[in-house]
């Protein structure tokens, strides 16, 4: 009976297989084989081994630098070039690390598909930095190497409260949107204030943004807009705190309206009063309050109290009701007509 076994392994710079065979003649023979592909590596110009076959696959070349001088592009003398970063290939980091030139050379990577490729962030000295472009996608040709430049800058951070503006002050608020724009237009982050109103939005590569409450949402809440606001980050990374948002949650037209009705005597008659328009007009004043202030007439200076209806939605609603309290108790109701924003 003929019999056969292999093995093979893939090294990092050979690929090692090892076969044998028996045949029922008792004879038996073995086979070490090394394969390997060498070329010119991009990087610095010296001989480069891999264990894989390189003529049908590609290569491509990295520069990771500091953009000290911030315009993106590679100045020698200027700019740093960074040694010992990693790249990534979708979920993977590549074992491939950049020279003292900045120069990272990958090999055998797939030809005539779509590789998508960046810089790893945990291979970065300071976790602050981020490279630009965060990534690239490129589809690949064998033997036509793609070059890359990823300039690396120091990112800045905001953080701010929002506030939400009542009668009773202004209180942080939590659940409002907050987003950073930039001079094309497109949304480059977008955040949550939290339950404290505080929000923070962090990892901004330097320039010149808009900051914003996001117009959409204010809208849906029937909410006044709030003025945004332009941000600068500068190269050497800015941290702008109490980038604070104050949006007046009171609506001028809705629950706030008051209405003097008319003047009494003392405090006790304007009580017993209103305790009768709630009873004859329930629809009127029934979710009404009532506020009593201290008032003189001018002929005789006598002193009187003023019988308010506060909480009117709308001032048309204010002046109706001041109509039907004429037709049945007289001009001396709503006279003069003092409807007022409370």
């Amino acid at each position: 009976m003929d019999a056969s076994l292999g093995a093979n392994t893939d090294l990092e710079y050979v690929a090692v297989g090892l076969s044998g065979e028996y045949s029922d003649d008792n004879s038996y023979s073995s086979a070490l084989s090394l394969t390997y592909s060498w070329g010119k590596d991009a990087a610095d110009g010296g001989l480069r081994v891999a264990s894989k076959p390189t003529a049908e696959r590609s290569t491509m070349t990295a520069r990771v630098y500091r953009d000290w001088d911030g315009d993106g592009v590679y100045t020698e003398g200027v700019d740093e070039p960074l040694k010992g970063v990693k790249f990534r290939s979708g979920c993977l980091t590549l074992k491939e690390k950049t020279n003292k030139e900045g120069l990272g050379f990958l090999t055998s990577l797939d030809a005539f598909a779509p590789v998508n490729f960046q810089v790893d962030q945990a291979s970065l000295e300071d976790p602050f930095w981020i490279a630009s472009p965060e990534g690239v996608e490129v589809t690949l040709r064998p033997s036509a190497p793609w070059r890359v430049d990823f300039a690396v800058v120091s990112t800045g951070e905001i953080n701010g409260v929002i506030y939400r503006q009542g009668n009773e002050g202004a209180d942080p608020t939590g659940e409002v949107l907050v987003q950073l724009v930039n001079n094309k237009g497109d949304i480059i982050k977008e955040v949550e204030s939290q339950y404290d109103g505080f929000y923070l939005i962090d990892f901004i590569a330097p320039g010149t943004y808009t900051l914003r409450v996001e117009p959409e949402q204010l809208a849906r809440l029937e909410l006044p807009d709030v003025d945004p606001r332009s941000i600068k980050i500068g190269k050497d990374g800015t941290i702008l705190n109490g980038e604070d948002f104050i949006i007046d949650g009171v609506k001028s037209d809705a629950e706030n309206y008051r209405v003097r009705l008319a003047s009494f005597s003392s405090r006790e008659e304007a009580e017993d009063a209103w305790v009768k328009l709630q009873d004859e007009f329930p629809q009127m004043f029934a979710d009404k309050e009532s506020e009593y202030i201290a008032d003189k007439v001018e002929a005789g200076n006598l002193p009187v109290v003023g019988l308010y209806a506060l909480n009117f939605n709308q001032r048309v609603d204010a002046e109706n009701a001041c109509v039907e309290l004429k037709a049945k108790y007289g001009n001396t109701w709503c006279n003069p007509l003092d409807i007022s924003i409370k």
